[in-house]
């Protein structure tokens, strides 16, 4: 994501943060055309976070929440929104537990072989 957006703002300063050692190491090879401070720190104990004090223009999130109880996520959204500008972008991307429903796979299959077997086709 990073490859996409730092082009369009060159000189943003990025602050990440991760609890994971290993996903830092990854973010500064990945930012190295950008400034940026990278920060070890356990969501779970959000509002022990130190950034800096101004205001922050975008607060990216990706397959993290995912990994903390609900209350933690919700504590994560407050820290965001007490943290973010007005107008400030929250890009938010994880990993959802969607209620059990028929899988694409099987109606499209099913519409599939509806319409081959109309056309003539049975194989």
């Amino acid at each position: 994501m990073e490859e996409r957006l730092l082009p369009l703002r060159p000189n943003v300063r990025v602050v990440g943060v991760d609890a994971s050692a290993a996903m830092l190491s990854l973010a500064k090879q990945r930012l190295k055309e950008a400034q940026f401070r990278l920060i070890r720190h356990d969501l779970n104990d959000i509002e022990s976070l130190s950034l800096p004090s101004a205001p922050l223009q975008a607060v990216i999130i990706v397959q993290t929440l995912h990994h903390l109880p609900h209350p933690k996520q919700r504590e994560v959204y407050r820290f965001v929104h007490r943290h973010l500008e007005p107008g400030g972008l929250f890009l938010f991307m994880d990993r959802v537990r969607l209620p059990a429903a028929p899988t694409c796979g099987n109606g499209s299959s099913s519409k599939r072989n509806t319409r081959a077997e109309k056309a003539g086709n049975n194989s």
